[in-house]
């Protein structure tokens, strides 16, 4: 993954959004678009933001991250997903070709912070979509 790379995260617990941005940024990524509200973000890539990759919580109050991760690749088929989940039995009905991750207990947000760098550089982003606006 390159730190020039688009991220979206759609997270609706504050304390674990501005976990992820803080890593990310940390790590060199400044094009990092962040929402509570997974209508919202969506409208954002609907709008024209391409992204590299999409993180998600699966257990959103609107909707289920892999239903959020679907929508946007309706728009953008090569979207790189991520979804991050604290209750990792309830994705057993999920769809779609993304990675999960179990957020766990807080206690243990340092190995998950190792594990969602891990897997976004090594398994998430092998190959990143065209931008459907460049020719």
């Amino acid at each position: 993954m390159n730190p020039s790379d688009r991220i979206i995260i759609v997270e609706d617990e504050k304390d674990i959004r501005e976990l992820l941005l803080t890593v990310l940024e940390n790590d060199g990524y400044s094009e990092i678009a962040v929402f509570e509200n997974p209508i919202k973000a969506l409208q954002h890539i609907h709008n024209g933001w391409v992204p590299d990759l999409f993180i998600t919580n699966y257990n959103l109050e609107q909707m289920k991250g892999d239903k959020v991760l679907e929508a946007a690749r309706k728009i953008y088929p090569e979207l790189r997903g991520l979804i991050i989940t604290g209750d990792p039995l309830s994705v057993s009905e999920a769809t779609g070709d993304f990675l999960i991750i179990d957020k766990g207990d807080l206690e243990f947000l340092e190995k998950l912070l190792q594990a969602i760098r891990s897997n976004i550089t090594t398994h998430v982003m092998q190959g990143k979509p065209d931008d459907p606006r460049v020719s």
